[in-house]
């Protein structure tokens, strides 16, 4: 498989969304090969759905708005329980979840709104 061929780069972002793409499109390729014809979103989102990412590219975790799940539960949480952090508990929250102190500023705004 045309996989195989490729190394992968360490597990960050950039390297994820990279790794993650070369699968698909070699996944692609190949259902296009025995088909006969090109993919639509449709084919596209069916090959997705049949092979999954490995583990060393993707951790499995939900994404939404360019967050993951368990980064958004903590969030919404602390926005429960405090929703006026101080910036020493802003840098705590983004330590925890992994996100910036932007981000962590950004999301509590929006969750104000």
């Amino acid at each position: 498989m045309a996989v195989a061929q490729y190394t992968y780069c360490l597990s960050t972002s950039p390297c994820m969304a990279f790794n993650k793409s070369v699968v698909f499109s070699a996944h692609y390729m190949e259902a296009e090969r025995l088909r006969g014809r090109p993919l639509g979103a449709v084919g596209k989102y069916r090959v997705r759905r049949k092979f999954p990412l490995p583990r060393t590219i993707w951790d499995g975790e939900e994404t939404s708005y360019c967050f993951k799940e368990k980064s958004r539960s903590v969030l919404r949480d602390w926005y429960l329980h405090n929703p006026y952090p101080s910036p020493k508990e802003k840098r705590e929250l983004a330590e925890t979840t992994g996100l910036t102190t932007v981000q962590v500023n950004l999301n509590i705004l929006v969750l104000k709104i």
